[in-house]
């Protein structure tokens, strides 16, 4: 705050967490933090109930990853998880655990957050995840898990899959890999077809960020 936005005591601020949003002024202010004495309320926290969205991830190049972390966030994703998976680039797993090690992940989807003004921050796990491992925690915790496959048979457009949810079921959905699901992950998807729901994006295939935005936008967004 002192450098970056040349803020000092007295300034006038907003802060905010999941409780709502305040106004106040900087009493106390040092190269490592500060203090804010409060105001008043100027928020309440949303009293609905809101989709717990789980997006998943095979792991991305830097600018995508980016992308996916900031738009995510604005969508109101609840949690990000990033994968390995059997046709994911090893630099990109490289990359996105050294983002998800020294925290600068989590920068992101903080900062997306005072963007857009979300009164509470994603969870972004702090390891790259198995995709197996993953899901089959979801499924044993209730979560309906999705998975997206352009232009499989076993697949059902998502717009449809997505009215069928009730707001309050958690969900979690799956976008892969700019090469694809592997013969070996699409048969494990079809031999879980009971649990692990194939869903499409239309008829386009998709950038891996730009499938996940639109995905995670309507599970959080479209939902009975």
């Amino acid at each position: 705050m002192k450098n970056v936005l040349r803020l000092r005591s007295a300034s006038r601020v907003n802060v905010f967490n999941e409780l709502g949003e305040w106004d106040g002024n900087i009493s106390e202010l040092s190269k490592t933090g500060g203090t804010v004495k409060l105001n008043k309320k100027t928020r309440e926290p949303f009293q609905g109930v809101t989709p717990h969205v789980h997006l998943v991830c095979a792991c991305l190049k830097k600018v995508p990853t980016r992308t996916l972390l900031e738009k995510a966030t604005e969508v109101n994703v609840s949690r990000i998880s990033f994968i390995k998976t059997a046709n994911t680039d090893g630099a990109n797993v490289r990359l996105v655990g050294k983002w998800l090690d020294d925290g600068k992940a989590r920068d992101v989807v903080r900062e997306g957050s005072e963007q857009c003004g979300r009164l509470d921050v994603p969870g972004v796990d702090g390891d790259v995840s198995d995709l197996k491992t993953l899901l089959d925690n979801a499924k044993l915790n209730g979560t309906k898990v999705a998975v997206c496959r352009e232009r499989s048979p076993s697949s059902v457009p998502l717009l449809e899959y997505a009215a069928a949810l009730l707001t309050s079921s958690p969900s979690m959905i799956v976008v892969g890999p700019e090469g694809g699901w592997s013969p070996a992950e699409v048969e494990w998807f079809e031999s879980e077809a009971n649990t692990i729901q194939s869903v499409s994006l239309g008829n386009n295939v998709l950038r891996a960020e730009t499938a996940a935005i639109l995905a995670a936008s309507v599970l959080g967004n479209l939902r009975t």
